[in-house]
């Protein structure tokens, strides 16, 4: 059949699913109403065997998304009681509340409130929810959440006053903070500096493998991997995929002898000490790194 104007491909499927809701629900009483389930019984047992295309990264920040926020409020609801007035109500409660404090025993009274972008992403990932179960499961007709991204739906930040400015540490303050790790642990000195001058995130600088990433040649490390809980997966983004140059201080540390010794089978900066975890080493630097910049700057 011919159309006398141009139909987006999308839309026949949308159109189908709608209808084969409206049929599943009973509105078009072809069939008795079936109850919606829950958002709970939704994502423990539709969801969670969907989420094969995600990174384990972000499959951890969903569901800890899921477990702090969505499911402590809109889990008892069906999927049809979830609509933009109670979400509406669900960002106003969320703008309210304090972040979360890193201290159990003794909490800060005087945290901030959430931020815009987190409530954003639980709202988003809500109505991603929603969307699947409209779309590809036919449980509710439509998405009520379209459209609710938008800034008018969120608290302003205006009373927020942010520094978004970049900070760097000064050549001498650099040095300072480098010599500070050295007394405290030489191995997340060499890896603070690999990092600092190679420009790699701790997850792509922990899955290096001299073997493969590393031509010496070259003159070059190549970035095609990360490390995530001990799993590796792709780098954070596409951009991150390359050859990176190496300074001749970044190669001096990956040719050293302690460089060498630091290898469990052809993968840098593992845990020479116990020759059980190459992430140990990783972790602490991050916190020593962090750590030390806060005192130099």
């Amino acid at each position: 059949m011919e159309f006398p104007f141009w139909v987006p491909e999308h839309l026949p499927v949308k159109i189908r699913a709608r209808r084969i809701a409206d049929i599943e629900t009973g509105r078009l009483r072809l069939r008795p109403r079936r109850k919606a389930p829950t958002l709970r019984a939704f994502v423990e047992d539709t969801w969670r065997l969907d989420t094969v295309h995600l990174k384990p990264s972000t499959l951890e920040g969903y569901q800890k998304l899921l477990r702090n926020h969505l499911l402590p409020f809109f889990g008892d609801y069906p999927l049809t009681a979830i609509t933009r007035e109670t979400v509406k109500q669900f960002i106003g409660a969320k703008s309210r509340e304090q972040r979360h404090s890193s201290s159990e025993k003794r909490p800060n009274p005087n945290r901030p409130l959430r931020f815009q972008k987190s409530i954003r992403n639980m709202v988003a990932l809500l109505s991603g929810l929603l969307e699947s179960a409209a779309s590809d499961c036919a449980m509710i007709s439509a998405n009520p959440l379209r459209g609710i991204l938008r800034r008018k739906h969120f608290p302003a930040d205006a009373y927020r006053i942010r520094d978004r400015r970049a900070r760097f540490l000064e050549p001498e303050q650099f040095k300072q903070a480098v010599e500070y790790l050295a007394a405290w642990h030489p191995p997340v000195a060499e890896m603070a500096l690999v990092a600092s001058l190679a420009g790699l995130r701790w997850g792509e600088r922990v899955a290096l493998r001299l073997s493969e990433d590393v031509d010496f040649r070259r003159n070059k490390i190549r970035v095609t991997r990360g490390l995530y809980n001990r799993t590796p997966q792709t780098p954070k983004s596409e951009r991150s995929i390359g050859d990176v140059d190496m300074c001749p201080t970044v190669r001096r540390i990956l040719q050293s002898e302690a460089g060498q010794l630091c290898l469990l089978p052809g993968r840098a900066y593992a845990n020479r000490e116990r020759h059980l975890d190459q992430t140990a080493v990783a972790q602490s630097s991050n916190r020593g790194w962090r750590q030390t910049a806060y005192l130099v700057a």
